[in-house]
């Protein structure tokens, strides 16, 4: 269940990484910035969101796919949510900020600390502006756990109807997950459409069929079914229509 002590840890993980790691990390960074920073800036930047949309979609990929309720520790706790998710799409917007987000602030950590205390003018030629390795370094990471830390927090403004003003802007700019990409992985068999913190790779990976063919790579090697267990719960849904109300009726008593 979810305890008072793991609510004050992620309590915990989101100060110190909102009012210390990050804004140390970005004045240690951002305050070694020159104009022969721009470049490996902005496509640092780009990488690393590029590359926490990834990660969403690989870790989102494979609790959707692979591995049952059974599944010692994961099971019951990082699979179970999955499943539960594509039972009852909107219950996550229950959850409030601490719930959201502790667990992927705990994952930032970290980096933050590690781009916090990097020397930025360890490799320079001049001794005043950092080399362009580092900044793009430097600056992959700030994004990509920037982009991480609010993965869940913007799944969940995906499925929330009623959204401040700037979160709509943000998404109907696609600088975050749109309402409308989201929708396409919640069509049964919720085989696509995984990354979830900006959405922007999903097309790509579609059209390339990359989580069809790694999942068939992987269903030769092993013999293991795609989604085999999750149909147990979508497929209720299927057959029954009140399924969902019955469920949480369940699970809450």
């Amino acid at each position: 269940g979810y305890s008072n002590t793991k609510r004050l840890f992620e309590f915990i993980f989101i100060i110190l990484v909102s009012f210390f790691l990050l804004p140390w990390a970005l004045y240690n960074v951002v305050g070694s910035l020159s104009l022969n920073s721009v470049i490996p800036s902005i496509v640092g930047t780009l990488c690393g969101i590029l590359f926490a949309d990834f990660m969403s979609g690989l870790v989102h990929w494979a609790a959707d796919t692979w591995g049952t309720l059974e599944v010692p520790f994961f099971g019951p706790t990082y699979i179970r949510s999955f499943r539960e998710h594509h039972v009852s799409p909107t219950a996550m917007c229950e959850h409030d900020v601490i719930e959201t987000n502790g667990d992927n602030f705990m994952l930032v950590i970290l980096p933050l600390f590690l781009m916090a205390r990097r020397n930025m003018l360890e490799n320079s030629s001049d001794g005043v502006s950092p080399a362009w390795s580092d900044v793009f370094i430097a600056l992959f990471w700030i994004a990509a756990s920037i982009g991480v830390a609010l993965t869940n927090q913007i799944h969940k403004w995906s499925h929330t109807s009623r959204l401040p003003s700037y979160v709509s802007w943000l998404q109907k700019l696609n600088i975050v997950l749109p309402k409308e990409n989201h929708t396409l992985h919640h069509r049964p068999a919720f085989d696509g459409y995984y990354c979830i913190t900006t959405g922007w790779l999903n097309p790509f990976l579609e059209l390339i069929g990359f989580w069809k063919t790694t999942e068939k790579l992987i269903n030769k090697i092993t013999g293991l079914i795609p989604r085999e267990d999750d149909w147990k719960w979508t497929g209720l849904v299927n057959a029954n229509p009140t399924a969902v109300d019955k469920y949480l009726a369940s699970k809450n008593k």
